[in-house]
């Protein structure tokens, strides 16, 4: 019935750094620190969303304006 082998987390935190986890003690992490980490994947994820849309879009800007080049280049060369 000690601390040590119960889910008591008053010992998982170091006494010299509370912020600190005590390895050996670590029980898992208390819920308001799960629900931290999934906010800041669902924040990840919505902001890779976000990138690869601009991605594909400068691509496409990109291309377009490859091909307007390539079509002004081909005008050029009729015109000569």
């Amino acid at each position: 019935m000690s601390d040590f082998m119960t889910e008591a987390r008053n010992t998982t935190s170091s006494q010299l750094a509370p912020h600190r986890y005590v390895p050996y003690h670590f029980k898992g992490l208390r819920p308001e620190q799960i629900e931290a980490i999934k906010q800041e994947r669902a924040g990840q994820v919505v902001t890779n969303v976000a990138s690869r849309k601009n991605e594909a879009a400068e691509e496409y800007s990109w291309a377009v304006q490859n091909l307007a080049n390539t079509q002004h280049k081909l005008n050029n060369e009729i015109d000569l």
